[in-house]
């Protein structure tokens, strides 16, 4: 239900601030996870990510529509897709996952060492923010072909 209404809102507004909200949302959900003394007062984190991930979702794929040229669009969203669901695995099993082994072998507790993933994570976002940026100035500067809308024709090579 959430997709639909943040797609609708994503169509009417800016992808790149849209983008940026879902960022922060992001990592205000993060650092609720840090902060968070109990595992009730925890579980309002959650909800935030969630709605990071929808924002987000809904305009990476605008974006990334608008960035790529129409002959290699259907390549660079599998790409795209890839590198995404890739991620999520990834960050875990080799930031995340030894972060918290390490902090648990100097002898911190299992929360404190589990902050420290937050907060690994937080820095990986940062990082992502600025490599966003980047790629948002480098899109500004690449000249877009006015469209035809009058007449729209789609060949199989450009699915693919």
């Amino acid at each position: 239900m959430a997709g639909l209404l943040v797609g609708s809102v994503v169509a009417e507004t800016d992808d790149n601030r849209m983008m940026m909200f879902g960022v922060v949302l992001s990592i205000a959900g993060i650092s609720w996870l840090i902060i968070a003394p109990t595992f009730i007062l925890a579980l309002p984190a959650p909800f935030l990510r969630g709605a990071s991930e929808v924002v987000i979702n809904a305009s990476s794929y605008s974006i990334v529509a608008r960035m790529a040229p129409k002959e290699y669009r259907g390549r660079l969203f599998a790409y795209y897709n890839t590198t995404f669901f890739l991620s999520w695995g990834v960050a875990a099993t080799l930031i995340a996952g030894p972060v918290a082994d390490i902090l648990i072998g100097q002898g911190f507790s299992n929360a404190d060492a589990y902050r420290g993933s937050f907060i690994a994570a937080i820095v990986l976002i940062i990082i992502g923010i600025v490599i966003l940026i980047q790629s948002f100035r480098y899109a500004r500067r690449i000249p877009q072909p006015p469209t035809d809308t009058s007449t729209v024709q789609v060949e199989a090579d450009t699915l693919s």
